[in-house]
């Protein structure tokens, strides 16, 4: 750390009720103690413009957590010598607490930001109580940082406290300036200024920025320059702009003759919209051969002629692959519409049309459409008011129709009754995400005779599916060795011991599945137990997510079992964590052995301390990138040589050495095996 006043300094003019000499003293002891650990925090970052040598504290992140983990922050490495400072999901941190006691965090975080151009990453949460606190000081840090490259500012503000603090404000102006030399810029609630607003603006227009992410995106001052910074932009790829209220229809026509325009940007999502703005937006269809992906997101648009000329907009327009029209009040009309633009298209890949009111109508008539369309590869009318009936004109449409990976119907009440009046086939079924009947299971489960490669399947369920149906069908795909990559399961309530325990049989055995999504209403437990019981044993996952599980103390046996035993799992997800902190800690510990799991993930913030997990996590994100310098630089330090033996056979390090280098899977996968060849 600096010596004497460069530190003190900065900390007195942006603090000045601070005890300096206590400060002083403080600080002090902070530096000899971690030099007693081999840290010297006096010693420069080796990282510079034009040496890309990792950084000294790489070893020594475990330290510095340990210093910053009552301020709910830490530091980890997320790419080979690339390090990112951020909160991490954890209880509520306490903002009410004095300066005092968080000036040694706030000592050591405002180093790390000030001083080394290794932090490329910065990612504020719930628990940013530091810049909450002294929002000042850390705005200088950033504006003297060299290697940011991504920031995501998302602190949900529960209590207040940024607001009545102007914290907001002082963070939004400071990133306004930097957002010209970053790549990525994600943030919550943007405190519109004519600092933020002006650089941020610039930056679309003349600055290297990317991806773009705003959540207060309806403010009319906010939409106003940015919308109208679009037409001209001069890197910006990627757009989102979440609305806390609707977006007006005024603003959409400004971002429609922007985008009519625009010749860079290739993927926009806006979530929340006035009324006629959807059709406002798809207008400019008619002019822009740019955009590749589109989604307007929740909005109330009657069928008038503002969106029937948006939608022949999108008849005319050959460089949209994907639209995604979600809540937006289409009605079978729309969909009729929808059909005929779907038959004459040759280029969309994905149109999703879910949460709208298209009945069976709207569903035969897209169901037909497909028939003439040749390259259409998902379609989704989930959440819309179809029956058995659709499910039906889907079932004959894609036997004749090859293109089509999957239609998304989702959760259809279909009668124990029904019969297609098609044959179900291992293919149709597989490219079908539905909720099935017994008979439906049971008609699936004995087409998959023979050897079939799913590169992914849904299954699921009605609420009067019997056991009997749900056990045959995964009894089929391990018995006949069906080659799955990704599996989807719902399972809208609680069944029988006997479907999680055929489930588990099959995860134990399977060896092609990368992939698992479990998404289970009513809190089914014991199935959710089952599945884990069969990750546990399992030797191919490296994804598993439980959409709408809360994992609690009931769940923790299991899991303590498949952090053990476990070695292909880098991704776990669960919708929210109730665990108490005993049962942090036996997770933590189980985990001590292993050094794959990346990602332990919650939609909600954990009400208990969760920085025991999360420490374990660090260390294999370093592993992984010491793994990833040896197949990539040859290295012949011990430490990488040591993460390469552990980890040369996951997909994990596959995944990062093709994100890093940038090369095909297949020519990644060659160089991960000569490198295990000189070892």
């Amino acid at each position: 750390m600096e010596s004497g006043g460069s530190f003190l300094g900065d900390i007195k003019k942006e603090i000045p009720c601070v005890d300096y000499t206590r400060l002083a003293a403080r600080i002090k002891i902070i530096s000899l103690k971690f030099r007693a650990c081999g840290v010297d925090l006096d010693k420069p970052c080796y990282k510079t413009a034009d040496n890309a040598s990792r950084c000294w504290i790489d070893l020594h992140l475990r330290s510095l957590n340990e210093a910053m983990r009552d301020v709910g922050m830490h530091v980890f490495e997320h790419a080979p010598g690339k390090l990112a400072l951020s909160t991490f999901p954890d209880v509520y941190t306490e903002y009410e607490k004095c300066e005092s006691t968080l000036l040694e965090s706030a000592t050591l975080a405002y180093w790390l930001l000030k001083e080394h151009r290794c932090v490329t990453r910065l990612d504020l949460g719930d628990a940013a109580v530091l810049f909450c606190n002294f929002p000042a000081l850390f705005c200088k840090a950033l504006r003297q940082n060299k290697g940011l490259e991504e920031v995501r500012l998302h602190p949900r503000d529960v209590r207040g406290v940024w607001r009545e603090t102007r914290a907001m404000t002082v963070l939004s102006c400071t990133v306004g300036k930097l957002s010209a030399v970053l790549d990525v810029l994600d943030i919550n609630e943007l405190a519109p200024t004519v600092v933020s607003l002006g650089g941020i603006a610039e930056a679309v227009r003349r600055g290297s920025l990317r991806r773009l992410l705003i959540s207060n995106g309806a403010s009319s001052k906010i939409a106003k320059r940015l919308f109208r910074a679009v037409r001209y932009s001069s890197s910006l790829s990627e757009l989102e702009v979440r609305c806390n209220k609707r977006l007006p229809l005024f603003s959409a026509a400004i971002l429609s003759d922007a985008l009519r325009r625009n010749k860079t940007l290739r993927k926009l999502t806006i979530e929340w919209l006035e009324r006629d703005a959807v059709g406002t937006l798809l207008k400019s269809l008619k002019d822009n051969a740019t955009l590749e992906e589109l989604a307007l997101i929740y909005s109330y648009d009657e069928p008038n002629h503002i969106l029937w000329d948006g939608f022949e907009a999108l008849r005319l327009n050959r460089g949209l692959k994907s639209i995604k029209l979600v809540g937006v009040s289409l009605v079978n009309s729309c969909a009729l519409t929808a059909a005929g633009i779907l038959r004459e298209n040759d280029v969309l890949q994905e149109v999703c049309l879910s949460d709208n009111s298209i009945g069976d109508l709207g569903a035969g008539a897209l169901a037909k459409a497909l028939l003439k369309n040749s390259t259409l590869k998902r379609l989704d009318i989930s959440e819309c008011m179809c029956s058995y009936d659709g499910l039906s004109s889907f079932v004959k449409s894609l036997s004749l129709n090859t293109t089509v990976e999957c239609v998304r119907l989702g959760n259809i009440d279909v009668p124990e009754s029904w019969t297609p009046s098609t044959p179900l086939t291992a293919s149709v079924c597989a490219r079908l995400d539905v909720t099935w009947n017994t008979q439906g299971l049971q008609h699936w489960a004995s087409s998959l005779r023979g050897e079939h490669h799913f590169p992914r399947l849904c299954v699921g369920w009605t609420k009067d599916t019997m056991a009997s149906g749900i056990v045959e069908w995964f009894d089929a795909v391990r018995v006949t060795g069906a080659s799955i990559t990704e599996l989807v399961i719902t399972s809208p309530e609680g069944v029988a011991q006997e479907c999680g325990d055929a489930a588990a049989s099959f995860l134990e055995l399977t060896c092609s599945l990368k992939k698992l999504t479990v998404n289970v209403k009513d809190r089914c437990y014991n199935f959710v137990n089952s599945i884990i019981r069969g990750l546990a044993r399992n030797k191919s996952v490296g994804e598993a997510k439980f959409r709408e599980c809360y994992l609690i103390d009931q769940l923790t046996k299991a899991l303590q079992d498949l952090m053990r035993t476990n070695r292909t799992l880098h991704r776990l997800e669960f919708k929210a964590v109730y665990l108490k902190e005993r049962a942090v800690r036996s997770l933590a510990r189980a985990l001590e052995d292993n050094f794959v799991l990346l990602t332990f993930e919650s939609e909600y913030t954990p009400d208990v301390g969760m920085h025991h997990i999360f420490s374990v996590l660090d260390r294999n994100h370093s592993l992984l990138s010491r793994a990833v310098e040896c197949v990539l630089n040859s290295s012949a330090e011990e430490e990488s040589i040591r993460a390469l033996k552990l980890l040369s056979l996951t997909d994990s390090l596959l995944n990062a050495v093709v994100e890093v280098s940038g090369k095909d899977r297949e020519e990644c996968r060659k160089a991960v095996q000569e490198s295990v060849r000189r070892l």
